[in-house]
Order: structure tokens, then sequence, then C-alpha cells
């Protein structure tokens, strides 16, 4: 009996050297490099934002990070509003952070226009978690007062989260804020008279469409004998 016990012993240290043996061999893999070959069949997890949002966004991934530029009055938020109710409608619960507007008659106006998806939750006050939403929109990260590196660091609390934020033009063009913003976005959105342009984007080609709920319609108006400007209806 001791000699078969001795056995069953040994047969059973056996196993688990070998099981070991893989787990150890699994976790040296799984820090290898990949060929090619098997990195072209290799799926990744995508969302669909409706048809109109796809064709100009194509399928991002769920933590996508998406900066819309563009001067003051061209339909910048009413973009963003537009698209955190794709989210809301198509990926799931979607954060809006209203920092411009805030809760007012012509923030509710957008909303009308651009839909209001029971998924779709506007707040006034920074989170601390994003735990529990798919996406949050930050309108504006300037009015916000965030880091970037505060905007990164809220979203480690839940990485899967998208993330998209308004970040207002200088008088030369330029966005303002850290150049990591950039180079850190999947996806660049610029805003002018009505449209939008995709200038960065990761996941498809470039494209462009016309801001849903705004209609363009430049008025000439008179600002002194010398001088005039344009402004959208």
């Amino acid at each position: 009996d001791t000699e078969r016990l001795d056995g069953f012993w040994d047969v059973l240290s056996a196993a688990a050297s070998v099981t070991n043996t893989a787990i150890l061999l699994k976790d040296k893999n799984a820090n290898a490099p990949i060929s090619a070959a098997n990195l072209q069949n290799m799926k990744f997890d995508k969302i669909f934002l409706g048809k109109e949002a796809q064709a100009f966004l194509g399928d991002p991934e769920p933590n996508a990070i998406i900066m819309i530029t563009g001067e003051p009055g061209q339909g910048k938020s009413t973009l963003m509003l537009w698209l955190a109710n794709q989210f809301a409608a198509n990926v799931g619960k979607t954060l809006f952070l209203s920092m411009e507007e805030g809760i007012s008659d012509k923030f509710r106006d957008k909303i009308k226009r651009t839909g209001a998806h029971p998924n779709l939750m506007i707040d006034t006050k920074i989170p601390t978690t994003l735990q529990g939403y798919n996406a949050f929109f930050i309108d504006s990260k300037d009015s916000s007062g965030m880091k970037w590196s505060e905007i990164l660091a809220l979203h480690k609390t839940n990485p899967k989260c998208a993330i998209a934020f308004i970040a207002r033009n200088r008088k030369d063009g330029v966005f303002k804020g850290e150049s990591d913003l950039k180079y850190d976005c999947d996806i660049e959105i610029t805003v002018a008279e009505g449209k939008a342009y995709t200038t960065k984007n990761r996941f498809a080609q470039l494209q462009s469409m016309a801001v849903p709920g705004v209609v363009w319609n430049p008025v000439q108006i008179n600002v002194s004998a010398n001088e005039s400007a344009t402004v959208g209806a």
C-alpha cells in the first residue's frame, strides 16, 4: 500500500509539473511577438453607432477618444449632443457634462433637435468615476477646467468607456490645450459652418457630414460703415 501511495504521489507531482510548465509557456507566449498572418485574423471589440454615425466615423473601439475642435458658433456643441445620443441609443448609458450652457432653455432646444434617448444623462458636475457608463462627453474641456492628465485619470476608473470632448480654437485657428491631445485622441473632428470633418480617424477613412440639427444660413450684418460680419443662423 505504501508503494502504491508513493506511486500515486509521483504521478500527481508529475502532472502538476506538466501543468505548471504549460502555464509558464502560455504566459511566455502571451508576451511573445505575434505573426502578421495571425494578427490579420484577430478580432477586436467594435461599437456600432447607427448608420449615419457609422458612415461618418466607422466602427470605433469601445474606449475610443474623440476630440472636436472649431471656431465659436459653428455647431460643435450640437454635433457633440447628437453624437452622445447615438452612443446612448446604440451602445449604452452615456454621461454628458454640460459646462458651456448648463441646464438651460438653449441647451434644451438643442436636445430637441438632436434626440433625447433615456440612456443619455446630463450633469454639470465633474464625476469622480465613470463606472456604469459606456461614454463620457465633455462640453467643453476648457469650461470644465480639467487638465488632460485629469481626464486620463478619470478614464482609468473605467478603461472601456469612450470619451469625447470639445477643445476650443484660439483666434489663430489652433485649438487650445496640451499638445498631447492631438496625439492621444483616436478621432479628431473639425466643425466649420455647420459641417463636420474628420481630420484624423484610426477606424475609418476621413469623411465629412452636415451637422444634424444645424441649418447653416449665413446672414450679412453691418458692423460699421467700413466693415461687415457674417453670422450663422
